[in-house]
């Protein structure tokens, strides 16, 4: 097996029929798209199993229940997958129909008919002016969202809960956070290309620019004398995300300002996977000590089809699904109450 494919196995969750495809004749994990676009190829397959997203939906529900029970409000989230997002830029070897378009819309549909508050970031990102713009919502040379996606995302997200009357009473009544958003006026190159490695070697050798984006900084309250001296509670709001959310996008820290509240941010790489994220930031002190009154989950809609016992990923981060779901409400179970 290649580097590349060893790469993609390892950092992107992929439908079995995929893979099986995939060993018949060499494949790569990314394509190349037009005007420089890069693309992961498994977000265009039409085959994703259903059983897979019927399932992960159905154990969401089920922690949404438990995490009830504890006072915690779970609000589930998808990143959209970027070849829907910038469907004009695939390669016209890409046949890009209505199963792939209508994908996010069904899903979401499902996540909401279980009682699950959820956010739209499909539509968020569809609608945008900026999608269009010269700085997009996903770097072009990376998987990941760029800081105009982040933006948008976090925007969305904040409106989303503030019109949820018993998420937004909640948040009303956590303390406010004063964080400042500052964004440079001249654009500098960013080194986000996790994308060419997985080219076939021919393509990958090519000569990539650098992207351009307006940099983004914070200024974060001043930690106080009573804080320092030990006299202060964690976050009531915890994001748990995937490498979308790590803190070198800025994701979390658009959410603390758009929110102007405090959250922690548990995020795990691609590898790990959604699922192990979650069980390792339940089984953490943070959480049994501490636990928030509001949990963020943000799962990559390429994802969302690959459930704890998903058989490509590593067994370190793998658990039968009904021992991820025992698992969790033991977890719950055992921890604090919310503050």
């Amino acid at each position: 097996m290649n580097l590349a494919k060893k790469i993609f196995i390892g950092c992107c969750a992929l439908s079995s029929a995929f893979l099986i495809n995939a060993s018949a004749a060499e494949k790569y994990p990314a394509v190349v798209g037009k005007n420089g676009w890069l693309f992961y190829e498994n977000e265009f397959n039409p085959l994703i199993e259903e059983r897979g997203v019927n399932n992960s939906i159905k154990i969401i529900e089920e922690f949404k229940d438990k995490l009830q029970t504890k006072g915690i409000s779970l609000v589930l989230t998808l990143v959209p997958v970027k070849a829907r997002i910038y469907s004009e830029y695939l390669p016209d070897s890409v046949k890009w129909g209505k199963a792939q378009d209508d994908r996010y819309k069904n899903w979401s549909q499902q996540i909401k008919n279980s009682g699950i508050h959820f956010v739209d970031l499909n539509t968020a990102f569809l609608n945008t002016p900026v999608r269009s713009s010269e700085t997009p919502l996903f770097y072009r040379l990376d998987s990941h969202w760029s800081p105009v996606g982040v933006e948008i995302a976090a925007q969305t997200i904040s409106s989303n809960l503030a019109a949820i009357p018993e998420i937004d009473q909640i948040i009303k009544n956590i303390p406010t956070y004063s964080i400042k958003r500052n964004q440079a006026e001249k654009p500098r190159a960013l080194r986000a290309r996790d994308l060419i490695p997985l080219l076939p070697p021919e393509e990958a050798k090519k000569d990539f620019p650098l992207e351009r984006f307006k940099p983004v900084t914070y200024e974060k309250p001043k930690i106080s004398d009573e804080k320092l001296l030990g006299d202060v509670s964690a976050p009531s709001i915890a994001l748990v995300g995937s490498s979308n959310s790590m803190n070198w996008t800025g994701f979390a820290d658009d959410l603390r300002f758009y929110l102007q509240r405090d959250l922690v941010n548990v995020s795990v790489p691609a590898d790990q996977g959604q699922w192990y994220g979650m069980i390792n930031y339940l089984k953490s002190e943070a959480f049994q000590t501490s636990p928030p009154k509001i949990l963020i989950w943000e799962i990559p809609e390429r994802d969302l089809y690959a459930t704890p016992n998903f058989e490509f990923r590593d067994a370190r981060y793998r658990l039968k699904d009904a021992d991820w779901i025992n698992t969790a409400s033991e977890a719950i179970t055992s921890a604090a109450q919310p503050k």
